[in-house]
């Protein structure tokens, strides 16, 4: 079986994604942690998990062509925090054939 850039590029642009989002999200959370009641850090902490740590783990995952499905929705994940980081579902769709199971 061929091996293509697609997984590669769509496992690096997961991990990037998911690494801004991260670090943007601890810097606001950080920064205004006096501020936010409980019940508002109760609620972030979800959307920082799905936007910054699944697509790190999906793009690892991405990069050794490993379980597609998590790959996928780690690159899934990745739309949340940057639209831009769409492509890596994109690439990461149409080189399923590429990924051991």
């Amino acid at each position: 079986m061929n091996k293509t850039w697609k997984p590669i590029v769509g496992g690096i642009l997961s991990i990037v994604s998911g690494a801004i989002f991260t670090v943007a999200g601890i810097l606001i959370l950080r920064a205004e942690w006096g501020e936010i009641p409980l019940l508002g850090l109760a609620i972030a902490l979800p959307f920082l998990f799905i936007g910054g740590i699944m697509p790190i783990v999906g793009g690892i995952f991405a990069l050794k062509r490993k379980q597609w499905k998590l790959a996928l929705a780690g690159s899934i994940g990745a739309m949340t925090g940057i639209i831009f980081f769409a492509v890596p579902a994109l690439l990461i769709v149409m080189s399923k054939k590429e990924f051991e199971y």
